[in-house]
């Protein structure tokens, strides 16, 4: 692999597990865990850094990505399969998360306590556009 190619694989590794989740859930978690801290420290850490090194490995790993592990059950359903993992990745969750935390980070707090639905589908709709 080369430099430029380890570089960009890194930075997206590096992106992928180092979310706003990644960053603000953890101390939350610490507070409000109390005496329970080891226990749910490990529980993140299998569940929000071991399970999705373990899927990254899995699918670079296979032949043909998502297609060739899921195969295994079903072409059909390799296929479903891949379809719903890139629509909730993306459409359904990422793009709506994506305008909704524009919103309440950039809007909303220059806006009434009343304002509610209707000025986020507005504001979704703009910043979507």
């Amino acid at each position: 692999m080369r430099r430029k190619e380890l570089w960009v694989v890194g930075l997206m590794l590096f992106a992928l597990f180092f979310g706003a989740g990644n960053l603000i859930f953890p101390p939350l978690l610490g507070i409000e865990s109390g005496r329970s801290f080891w226990p749910a420290i490990i529980g993140f850490i299998i569940t929000g850094v071991g399970l999705p090194i373990i899927a990254v490995a899995a699918i670079a790993l296979s032949k043909n990505g998502v297609m060739s592990i899921a195969e295994k059950v079903h072409p059909r359903f390799a296929l479903l399969f891949a379809i719903v993992i890139y629509l909730v990745i993306g459409p359904f969750f990422a793009i709506p998360r994506g305008a909704n935390v524009a919103f309440e980070m950039g809007v909303k707090p220059f806006l009434s306590n009343e304002a509610g639905t209707v000025s986020l589908i507005l504001f979704s709709i703009i910043f979507l556009l």
